[in-house]
């Protein structure tokens, strides 16, 4: 199963000016990245403070990836890496040696 690591950024030209709109948005986003723990989309979430992105951990397949994204368009961007672990790469390395 492939593990992705999300980069995540509020698009603040299409977020809501309205403070009663943005909260009621911010809301929505929380439940629905709970519903991804809860369904096992999601493995790890974060936010980086004092700025208006984070990141989120992944695994599955790239199309479950790009679905789970589109949950929160137009309102943010992502950037989506495929992420190898340590036994992976070793394996790699293994496999290229004579």
């Amino acid at each position: 199963m492939a593990k992705y690591l999300i980069l995540w950024e509020i698009d603040n030209n299409r977020w809501p000016a309205d403070p009663k709109e943005s909260m009621a948005l911010i809301m929505k986003q929380i439940e629905m990245t709970k519903q991804g723990f809860a369904q096992g989309q999601l493995t790890d979430w974060g936010i980086f403070p004092g700025s208006n992105g984070g990141f989120a951990v992944s695994e599955g397949d790239a199309a479950a990836v790009m679905m789970g994204c589109q949950q929160y368009a137009p309102y943010c961007t992502f950037n989506v890496q495929t992420v190898l672990s340590l036994d992976e790469v070793e394996q790699a390395a293994k496999a290229r040696m004579p």
